[in-house]
């Protein structure tokens, strides 16, 4: 009969509605989440594989020989390498957990940084006593150009500044006197 026609269409579109409410409950909470993790993402932020790449190896083994110690700028990709193989001695600017433990500008300027499109006062606004970079990096020649940081290590995959820092003078006056120690080649760059 039209009576339980009526009936029934009326409990099937309750039905609808709940499923609707229900189904809009359970993914309102997954739109929002995916908007705030990919809010995180700057797309603005092109990351070359010259900006990651290279080995760190041989001049962690040189800061390591010379005993330095102080804060070291360096690239996002090197910075697990590093902490683990420099600390406490060394403190990094940044590593591989840069998305959880630093705030997004900290990533951002690192990025930029090495990119050579951010200032070259970065390293010494951060604190840095020296600066790790790659070798093939767009940096390296305003790093070389900027009369406040000295080489005192390079290799075919890095290159290492000191600063106008305490820490930094003290890795120049030793260049100077010829007292560095080269880092052992007997290790490929590897610690044990």
């Amino acid at each position: 009969s039209l009576g339980s026609f009526m009936k029934d269409s009326e409990g099937s579109l309750k039905v609808n509605r709940l499923f609707l409410v229900g189904f809009g409950i359970i993914l309102i909470p997954i739109f929002l989440t995916l908007v705030l993790t990919f809010q995180r993402l700057d797309p603005r932020i092109h990351v070359s594989p010259l900006l990651i790449g290279g080995r760190p190896g041989l001049a962690a083994s040189f800061l390591k020989a010379n005993h330095a110690s102080g804060n070291l700028y360096n690239p996002v990709g090197w910075g697990g390498y590093l902490l683990w193989h420099l600390s406490p001695d060394i403190k990094v600017s940044i590593d591989g957990r840069s998305s959880t433990v630093y705030p997004l500008e900290v990533h951002k300027d690192n990025f930029r940084f090495y990119a050579n499109e951010a200032s070259p006062d970065l390293p010494l606004a951060r604190g840095a006593d020296f600066v790790l970079v790659d070798a093939g990096s767009p940096v390296v020649h305003s790093m070389d150009d900027d009369r406040r940081w000295s080489v005192v290590y390079k290799d075919r995959d890095a290159v290492l500044y000191a600063g106008p820092t305490s820490a930094g003078r003290r890795m120049v006056q030793l260049q100077h006197e010829g007292r560095l120690i080269s880092p052992s080649l007997d290790s490929g760059g590897r610690f044990p």
